[in-house]
């Protein structure tokens, strides 16, 4: 038995700047890594991937193995090095990256902000300083200036609880804090990024914007009432309230407590959702609550997979009323026949989904290359294509090659 795919889902793949170009220092990042103990390995992102100068060398590959879409970051800081001074090579360069893709068949989605601020930004206080919605919005608007008509789609931040939560929360992202009034800051502060992004690419182009989430599916561990319940809440927390505040405008708790948001219930023409896991819950076991299932086999993230989630997921997004993209969803493994699984396993789902009568567009699979995996550095293993670590010359994995096949004969073997 095989599923077919539909002819118009757009399969494409995924990445972000800081963890494939290579160079860029001018970002919080650049300087975090820097710092003994923050990184594992004390790995450093350096020269990634080589992104920025070998560009050309990965779209002939997505090309030949007949990519439709690349969801690709810009870096704020490598554009603004300092503030105020926008670096025209620099945007120069990414008109050239994304005119490569194009003259490829390639449709690019430029994500504005995907978790590396500017330094200088960093040093009058990131996130939380007064003005960092204006600044965001000058720079995205002087982004989308340069690239309007080239760009498919605008997605204005990336993952803003994972952002919050990592640098204000659990402390290991920048600026290290540990927090949770800050945390509830920030995270009213990446919407307000989120809707200042949005008015700006909109004053210059009409390619659709929207935010960016992860997305995670919670279930009871044992499944009894008092669980699901206990899933009904984190699923609440973690997915559902954003997606409330997107259509009403409202912040509501976890993100703050009844205040509104001028605008954000105006900002969302498309949703992306980032999937790649499951979390079980158990009130009777407290540290495991945000655990996954005993016994489930780990990613090198130490994240459990469960494709069905997936599903899950989408039909929360999909409450929103816009059309739905998988921006980001993949596995982090050296194991390539498990990433075959994984990656036939979601495509299921996001079949599914749309026979249920879901608007889902497209799917990008994270990620397209092996690269720089923040707080974990250079371990874990996304990619489609794997990266000698002294030469960084390519190696297309077999899972690539399935993908390729699936994109053309729009078919998964024994339904996912």
């Amino acid at each position: 038995m095989s599923i077919d795919l539909p002819r118009d889902l757009i399969l494409g793949v995924a990445t972000s700047a800081h963890q494939i170009e290579g160079g860029d220092l001018h970002t919080d990042w650049w300087d975090f890594e820097q710092l003994p103990g923050r990184i594992q390995r004390n790995d450093r992102s350096g020269r990634a991937v080589e992104f920025w100068t070998r560009f050309r060398e990965d779209v002939e590959l997505m090309r030949d193995h007949g990519i439709q879409s690349h969801r690709m970051s810009v870096s704020w800081g490598r554009i603004e090095p300092e503030e105020g001074r926008f670096d025209e090579a620099a945007l120069a360069r990414y008109v050239e990256i994304v005119d490569a893709h194009r003259s490829a068949g390639i449709a690019v989605a430029v994500t504005l902000f995907h978790f590396a601020l500017p330094r200088w930004l960093a040093a009058r206080g990131g996130l939380l300083a007064p003005d960092a919605a204006e600044r965001f919005q000058r720079f995205a608007r002087r982004v989308a200036l340069a690239l309007r008509g080239r760009v498919w789609q605008w997605h204005t931040v990336n993952e803003p609880v994972v952002l919050a939560d990592g640098g204000y929360r659990r402390g290991v992202w920048p600026p290290g804090e540990r927090s949770l009034p800050r945390f509830a800051r920030a995270c009213r502060a990446l919407l307000e990024l989120h809707v200042a992004g949005y008015r700006a690419v909109h004053e210059v182009d009409d390619a659709p914007a929207g935010l960016v989430h992860n997305f995670i599916s919670a279930r009871g561990r044992h499944g009894s009432e008092v669980d699901r319940r206990a899933a009904r809440v984190v699923q609440w927390c973690l997915d559902d309230a954003v997606v409330e505040c997107l259509a009403t405008g409202r912040i509501v708790p976890p993100w703050g407590v009844g205040a509104r948001l001028d605008g954000l219930d105006r900002s969302s023409d498309v949703l992306g959702v980032n999937y790649y896991n499951g979390v079980t819950t158990c009130l009777h076991e407290l540290p495991a609550i945000m655990d996954g299932s005993r016994g489930d086999r780990r990613t090198q993230m130490g994240w459990s997979v469960w494709a069905s989630g997936l599903l899950d997921v989408l039909r929360s997004a999909s409450r929103l009323g816009v059309p739905v993209f998988v921006t980001e969803n993949g596995i982090a493994t050296d194991d390539d026949a498990w990433r075959k699984a994984f990656l036939a396993e979601h495509l299921h789902q996001v079949c599914l989904a749309i026979q249920s009568g879901l608007d889902v567009r497209g799917y990008a699979h994270w990620s397209w290359i092996d690269n720089f995996e923040w707080a974990e550095g250079f371990g874990p293993r996304f990619g489609l294509v794997a990266v000698d670590p002294e030469t960084l010359s390519r190696r297309p994995r077999e899972s690539l090659r399935l993908y390729a096949r699936i994109i053309r004969e729009r078919t998964l073997d024994g339904g996912g």
